[in-house]
């Protein structure tokens, strides 16, 4: 199974925050063992190397970078997938981005915490909480 992971699931793991952290990590640990394929977006990278840096430093953003390339299938950011989010006119051109990336990967999943900013019609968009309950996962 494939699942994509949106920027914010992973800041959630790296940043510790309360309560999602819990969720996400299991994610993050079934990725880890082999038990889903977790890919992220090359956009990803960056938007965690920022923040991170900003809250804990240079060097803990550059370990963190390393760990994700490490735990993830990366999937490039393309021009198609940047002019289809241009041309979509989604709320949050990031999110855009995340989405086009997953259709583009062939995702069976988005996860996310902000469903609402998804489009639902083409790959079910759910919560870390959400995807866990599914059966399939037990």
């Amino acid at each position: 199974m494939r699942i994509f992971l949106d920027t914010n699931i992973l800041l959630d793991v790296l940043l510790d925050r309360k309560p999602f952290c819990e969720t996400s990590s299991k994610l993050w640990r079934l990725a880890e063992c082999g038990r889903l394929e977790a890919v992220i977006s090359a956009i990803s990278f960056n938007n965690v190397f920022y923040i991170v840096r900003k809250y804990a430093g240079k060097e803990a953003a550059q370990r963190t970078v390393e760990v994700m390339n490490v735990n993830f299938s990366v999937f490039p950011l393309t021009q198609d997938i940047i002019g289809r989010a241009i041309a979509a006119k989604l709320p949050d051109f990031e999110d855009s981005i995340q989405f086009f990336s997953a259709v583009a990967c062939e995702a069976d999943y988005i996860i996310t915490r902000n469903a609402k900013d998804f489009p639902q019609e083409s790959i079910p968009v759910l919560s870390p909480a959400a995807f866990l309950g599914l059966k399939s996962l037990s």
